[in-house]
């Protein structure tokens, strides 16, 4: 390599040039691909890139990667390289491109040239995620390393450094804005790994404190999206799936279960234009189906066509009475709405159902159950919690936007009855959306906690923005 300057000025105002030679590499390295085997010393070779003799030599050695060695199980992209770790033969290497050039891994010692590092760990546990943050972190069954430098990092100028002792599953990590989201080994917990600057060091706290009960089966599928609303989506080994409303800045984790007939496989999410798009493999009855999370649900939810049904389709016409293109629900009870109203149930019977009144829009899908019960209150009182104080609620008022339906309970084993949302003027026809406050009959009772709890299975919406108590506290 040959590097210049104008040098120095000399006498009579003159410039005398300057360069500098430097050996990128003491060595010509060729490439061959070996196409046949004599015996330990002697083989058949193709040229890939020139060698500087054919005479035989003893300089050489095999690719990192081939069918025989192995291939890379982690992948990243970082300061314009292109990160490969964790391959069978050297689970705990990591490989760098030369920048700009994916497709080089030339080893150098220039800043530009590519790189290769072992981790030092006291464990083989190999590479199962890379993810470009800051630095590159890459984890492993027992431990999470970050390899960082004094801005780009080099072949030569590289510090990697062991960050945690918790290791992970091999489910690769999820960016937010200010932490990364991984499963922890054993994949049922998920954990924020985050820098945290008041003790320079990182912090990884768990995200799923809450919903332990649900994951012991462990996690086998995680995705985001971020438009409109930051969101986690998980999928767990026995068919759950389950979201979460992620926002790290306003201290919001909020977790929800997402009941559906079958078992839900794995989940993919991709950018689109309303919103992004959240996709499923799921199986329902023995058949494995592919289904996207309806992303016009953002654009309907300020207007009367709002509806909730699963595996729907969507029929439009004028005064339509025979819905076709059910074949995938064949043989089951599903749930009808029509021209905003909730219709008896029907069985598919050949891939269809005929309605009573004709109408222009037709949803046909499967029903679910959506259930609210807000945690037990406790409060903190002039002598004392009133945690282990009999309570007794005399008035719980529901704050609802555009919802259609809701029934509640005193508890999660009580009977359920309707809120009764339908007034006069909507008894007949389309259902008019409520928005305001409603409020909850109550008998009244002393209980040791609150236990109300709401529930919906109709198509129309059902949104809760807000339960409003008014109780006693007695006892000491």
């Amino acid at each position: 390599r040959i590097s210049g300057g104008n040098g120095s000025a000399v006498s009579g105002g003159a410039a005398v040039p300057r360069f500098v030679l430097e050996a990128a590499d003491a060595r010509h390295v060729g490439l061959v691909q070996v196409t046949g085997y004599t015996d330990s010393e002697n083989v058949t070779v193709d040229v890939v890139n020139n060698l500087y003799a054919t005479t035989a030599t003893n300089l050489w050695s095999e690719g990192a990667w081939s069918d025989y060695r192995g291939y890379p199980r982690a992948v990243t992209l970082h300061d314009q390289r292109l990160i490969f770790a964790g391959s069978p033969s050297e689970p705990q290497k990591i490989w760098g491109s030369v920048i700009g050039d994916f497709r080089n891994f030339e080893l150098g010692t220039f800043d530009d040239a590519g790189f290769a590092f072992q981790l030092a760990a006291t464990e083989a546990n190999p590479i199962l995620w890379l993810v470009s943050k800051e630095g590159i972190l890459a984890g492993t069954q027992g431990e999470v390393w970050s390899l960082s430098a004094d801005g780009t990092i080099t072949p030569s100028n590289v510090n990697v450094n062991l960050q945690s002792a918790l290791g992970s599953e091999p489910i690769q990590v999820l960016r937010t804005e200010s932490a990364i989201l991984l499963v922890e080994r054993g994949g049922t917990k998920i954990r924020e790994f985050v820098f945290d600057f008041a003790t320079q060091s990182y912090q990884s706290p768990v995200v799923t404190q809450l919903i332990e009960h649900l994951l012991r089966s462990g996690i086998r599928a995680m995705a985001r999206t971020a438009n409109p609303e930051q969101t986690i989506w998980v999928v767990t080994n026995d068919g759950l799936l389950l979201s979460c409303s992620y926002r790290r800045e306003e201290e919001v984790i909020a977790w929800a279960q997402h009941p559906t007939s079958g078992t839900v496989e794995s989940v993919s999410t991709n950018y689109g234009a309303a919103a992004d798009e959240v996709w499923i493999v799921v199986d329902r009855y023995g058949t494995r189906r592919v289904e996207r999370l309806d992303v016009e649900h953002w654009e309907r939810i300020e207007v009367d066509t709002s509806y909730h049904l699963d595996a729907a389709k969507v029929t439009t016409g004028d005064g339509l009475t025979v819905i076709t293109g059910l074949d995938h629900l064949e043989g089951q009870l599903v749930a009808v709405h029509a021209d905003g109203a909730d219709l008896a149930s029907r069985v598919v019977v050949a891939g269809q159902i005929t309605l009573t009144d004709p109408a222009d829009l037709v949803v046909v899908g499967l029903p679910f159950t959506s259930t609210l019960q807000p945690w037990p209150i406790f409060m903190q009182l002039a002598d004392g919690s009133s945690q282990g104080r009999l309570q007794k609620v005399n008035k719980v008022t529901l704050f609802l936007h555009r919802s259609g339906f809701v029934q509640y309970a005193d508890s999660p084993s009580g009977p359920f009855f309707d809120l009764g949302l339908r007034l006069a003027d909507d008894i007949e026809g389309p259902f008019s959306l409520k928005t305001g406050y409603f409020e909850v009959p109550q008998e009244a009772s002393f209980r040791w906690e609150t236990e109300t709890i709401f529930q919906t299975s109709s198509s129309l919406p059902l949104t809760i923005l807000a339960v409003i108590y008014q109780m006693g506290i007695y006892g000491e």
